[in-house]
C-alpha cells in the first residue's frame, strides 16, 4: 500500500506541473510588456503527463501483482513516448516573442545580424516543419564569414511571433539575437499578449480534469 500511495502522489505531483508551468507562462505574455521564451520550456507541458502515463501503467501493475517489466503495455507506451518526445523536441525549436510584433523584430534581428559582420537578405516565402508549413514565413538568409548560409525564419499568429532556425549553427546566431530581442523597448499592446489568456486557460481546464481525475471519486467514496 506504501507503494501505490507514493506512486499515486508522483502521478499528482507530475500532472501538477504542467498546470503550473501554463499558467506561469501565461502570467509571463501578460504582465511583460515584451516576452521573450525559449519554446523549449513548453516540453513542461507535454513530458509530464507522458511520464505520468508510465506511472499509471506501474500502479496498475502494482495493484494486480504483475511484474512491470514483463508487461509488454508499459514497454508499448515507452517506444510511443520516446517517439513522441523526439518529435516534439525538434518541433519546439526556436524562440517565441510575446509584445513584439513581426514588423519590429524583423529588422531589429537584420540590424542586429548586419551589425556583426554578417550579410543578411529578407526575403517571404514557404517553410516546412515537422507537423506544419508555413506558406508565409519571413526568412532571413544569413551569409557566414565561410561563404556558408543559414536561414533565421520568422511566422506570426495570434500576437505570437516565432523565431527559427533549421541548423545548430542557425540556433547559434539566433541565440546571439536574444540579448537586442529581450532589451528592445515596446509599448503594451493588449492584442500582442492574448496568448497568455489561452495559457491561463488551458492551466485552468487541465486543473479541472486533474480534480475529476484524481480527487472527485475519492470524495464521492468519503460520502
Amino acid at each position: 500500500m506504501t507503494m501505490i500511495m507514493t506512486l499515486q502522489i508522483l502521478q499528482v505531483s507530475l500532472f501538477a506541473v504542467p498546470v503550473i508551468a501554463l499558467a506561469a507562462f501565461g502570467l509571463v505574455i501578460l504582465l511583460r510588456p515584451s516576452a521573450v521564451l525559449n519554446r523549449r520550456w513548453l516540453l513542461l507541458t507535454f513530458l509530464p503527463l507522458l511520464l505520468a502515463n508510465l506511472v499509471s501503467i506501474v500502479m496498475n501493475d502494482s495493484q494486480n501483482e504483475i511484474a512491470t517489466l514483463s508487461d509488454w503495455r508499459f514497454w508499448a507506451i515507452v517506444a510511443v513516448d520516446l517517439v513522441l518526445a523526439g518529435e516534439i523536441w525538434v518541433w519546439l525549436r526556436g524562440v517565441a516573442l510575446y509584445g513584439l510584433p513581426l514588423a519590429q523584430a524583423e529588422p531589429l534581428c537584420k540590424d542586429a545580424l548586419a551589425a556583426r559582420g554578417y550579410s543578411v537578405a529578407a526575403r517571404v516565402g514557404e517553410k516546412r516543419t515537422l507537423l506544419s508549413t508555413a506558406p508565409q514565413a519571413t526568412i532571413l538568409t544569413v551569409t557566414l564569414e565561410s561563404g556558408e548560409q543559414e536561414e533565421i525564419w520568422f511566422t506570426s499568429r495570434a500576437g505570437e511571433v516565432i523565431v527559427r532556425a533549421d541548423s545548430r549553427q542557425g540556433m547559434a546566431l539566433l541565440r546571439g539575437l536574444l540579448p537586442p530581442l529581450r532589451s528592445h523597448p515596446v509599448t503594451y499592446v493588449f492584442q500582442e499578449h492574448v496568448m497568455g489568456v489561452l495559457y491561463l486557460v488551458l492551466a485552468l481546464v487541465l486543473l479541472v480534469f486533474g480534480w475529476i481525475y484524481f480527487f472527485e471519486p475519492r470524495l464521492i467514496l468519503v460520502e
